[in-house]
Parts: C-alpha cells; sequence; structure tokens
C-alpha cells in the first residue's frame, strides 16, 4: 500500500490488522501525530482555501523552490478540485491527531522528504518506535516529494515492491 501525507495515519491504522495480501505499507512525508502544531494552528485559523495560495506558499511550503512552472500549475488546478471545506477538516483532524499503537509483523517503509516544511524528521522517530522492520529512505526535495522527484520515488517503491514479493 502507498500512503501519502494525510493518508499515513489512515494506512496506518489499516496495517494493525492488514489483510492477507498486504505485504508492505510505504509512508511518504506521513506522519503519526501532529507534524508541526505551530504551523497548523496558524493555518487552521486564517481563510487560506478562499483564495488560491500564491506562487510562493506552494513553492516554499508545498513543492520546492526549484520545482517547475508546470508542476506549480498543476499543483494549483488539483488544489481547486478539493473544497474548501475538505481541506479545512483535514487540517483539524492533523491537529488532532495522536496514534501509539504498534505494528510488529509487517515490513514498511518510510521516504522522507528532507526538506520538508511541514512534516518534520521527528515524525520519522515515531515510525521507528512502532514499527519493527522500517525502512527509510530520504530524498531531496519539499513535501509533496512524489510530484516533484517522481523518478526517485518510483525507484524506491518498485524496489520496496520487488523485496517484498520474494516473501
Amino acid at each position: 500500500m502507498l500512503t501519502e501525507s494525510f493518508s499515513g495515519p489512515i494506512a496506518f491504522l489499516l496495517a494493525q490488522t492488514p489483510p492477507d495480501n498486504l505485504k508492505s505499507v510505504i509512508f511518504v512525508a506521513s506522519f503519526l501525530s501532529t507534524p508541526h502544531s505551530g504551523i497548523l494552528k496558524t493555518i487552521t485559523r486564517l481563510p487560506l482555501f478562499s483564495l488560491p495560495p500564491p506562487e510562493v506558499i506552494i513553492k516554499h511550503l508545498l513543492l520546492g523552490n526549484n520545482v517547475s512552472d508546470r508542476t506549480i500549475s498543476l499543483f494549483a488546478e488539483s488544489l481547486k478540485r478539493v473544497s474548501a471545506n475538505v481541506l479545512t477538516f483535514r487540517l483539524s483532524e492533523i491537529e488532532e491527531l495522536s496514534l501509539h499503537c504498534e505494528i510488529s509483523d509487517l515490513s514498511c517503509c518510510y521516504i522522507q522528504a528532507k526538506n520538508d516544511k511541514l512534516v518534520s524528521a521527528k515524525s520519522i522517530e515515531q515510525f521507528e518506535r512502532v514499527i519493527n522492520n522500517l525502512g527509510i529512505f530520504s530524498v531531496k526535495g519539499s513535501h509533496f516529494i512524489m510530484q516533484t522527484q517522481p523518478e526517485r520515488c518510483a525507484e524506491i517503491v518498485v524496489k520496496e515492491m520487488q523485496e517484498r514479493s520474494k516473501k
């Protein structure tokens, strides 16, 4: 199962009682508790989603400063398709999040965005505490690492799938 950001905690809960055919969970730039409470408290109190975010915010917080104009445009277009209520709800859920259960038998991996401004590097420590068999891969880039470094992330995902299919 491949999971990114907000869907990571959901996948983590599903992995507590995994179906027989689930071989691994690949967490990408994800978290098990509030990743940056100060940033979230500020964001959830602003009417952020009534207007599209400025390009500088998209670059600085989400995609990275070296991202192409095309990627920024695609990201902004996809963001328009998600209602402001859904985005606000997700942020409020993240603000309250705290998972502490363990996954003992399932092999997992975590793809860390080295320059992630939304999910702290300390998030990996939480995963290490609750997952016995965790591989960690660091990829240079910002929070939406799969969108900005798709080739490198795909290499990791394919390698993880090949490793798990052998078991």
